[in-house]
């Protein structure tokens, strides 16, 4: 399962959303678009100054898109609960051409620091799109399929980029960073982070999705041990007859979304030889299995 930075308190969180003034969004794209707003009734509507450049912010989600950013996200998938998730293509750590990934970093820093986010990050990672590694998840999409690369995809172009991510934490505990099959009052569970592409082009994508955390709802209390966690899942296992063997192949402690909560919790994930990998998330304080 690997090593889990040891968890000595947890307590319970209201759930709530990251705020973002106007004028720090227009300070943090500045070097690379004019961005302007206009307060409406109960919504912000921002313009920018590059054509096909937008900027959108609503409750829970905040994105800059530029041309050419749905082109990567279509092919960039770093959320380990998607049938998709192909990260170890873009293991590289070469500097493109046009710029170095210390300079896209310290522009990812520039950004999210004018944004005041940047207390509220855990450990980035940086990933480089080269030419090849695209050109290997395209192929990789296309496999197996009747079409060809040109009838999946509708768009030809696929820049050689940064991807550069980050997790949203409070003490080093990140929240939920996969997505779960696990609706709320408002809408399915988002996985929370932020995210940033840098083309030749400069940046073509920013974005802040998820959850924050709110008011404490609890006091801090010392947790279930990881071991204590582990034995509530194999419990459930047991009751079940399976057609393989099934193993943990992960382990982690997050903080998870409920409809308006923030639960702290140990996630395994289970797997069998031959199926697909299975999160489940226990209640950190209860012992109570949350997914």
């Amino acid at each position: 399962m690997g090593n889990l930075p040891e968890v000595t308190s947890v307590r319970l969180y209201a759930r709530d959303f990251l705020e973002f003034a106007p004028n720090d969004i227009v300070k943090a794209f500045s070097p690379y678009t004019t961005v302007s707003y206009r307060q409406m009734d109960d919504w912000i509507k921002f313009s920018t100054s590059t054509k096909g450049t937008d900027v959108s912010l609503f409750p829970g989600w905040f994105v800059y898109e530029a041309p050419d950013d749905e082109n990567i996200n279509r092919l960039f998938h770093d959320d380990e609960n998607s049938d998709d998730y192909n990260t170890e293509l873009f293991a590289s750590t070469e500097d493109l051409p046009f710029l170095s990934r210390e300079e896209a970093e310290n522009q990812f820093i520039q950004i999210v620091s004018q944004l005041g986010v940047f207390e509220k990050l855990g450990s980035r990672k940086i990933y480089t799109l080269t030419a090849d590694s695209l050109d290997s998840a395209i192929e990789s999409r296309c496999k197996g399929s009747e079409l060809t690369r040109e009838e999946i995809f509708d768009y030809k172009f696929f820049p050689e980029c940064y991807v550069i991510t980050a997790p949203l934490v409070k003490d080093g505990s990140p929240i939920l960073f996969h997505t779960i099959d696990y609706h709320t009052k408002d809408w399915l569970i988002n996985r929370t982070y932020v995210r940033a592409i840098f083309s030749e082009k400069g940046l073509i994508h920013f974005s802040v999705n998820g959850y924050y955390f709110g008011e404490p709802l609890s006091e801090e209390q010392a947790p279930i041990s990881l071991d204590e966690a582990k034995n509530r899942v194999d419990g459930v296992f047991d009751l079940l007859i399976l057609s393989e063997p099934i193993h943990i192949t992960k382990a982690q402690f997050s903080y998870v979304p409920t409809n308006d909560t923030l639960i702290p919790a140990y996630g395994f994930c289970y797997a069998q030889d031959d199926g697909l990998p299975l999160w489940i998330y226990i209640n950190a304080i209860t012992g109570e299995q949350i997914i």
